[in-house]
């Protein structure tokens, strides 16, 4: 899942944005990527 980290997932930082929404087997993957992006948790 390396590929994940050359994603831009830091658009998902925007206050226009009400949520993200994840699923799936690497719904975790996903999740500790975009915490790193910046997206705040809740």
């Amino acid at each position: 899942m390396v590929w994940l980290y050359d994603c831009d997932f830091e658009f998902l930082n925007d206050e226009s944005i009400d949520r993200v929404v994840i699923g799936g087997p690497r719904s975790e993957d996903f999740y500790l990527r975009l915490l790193i992006a910046g997206v705040p948790r809740e």
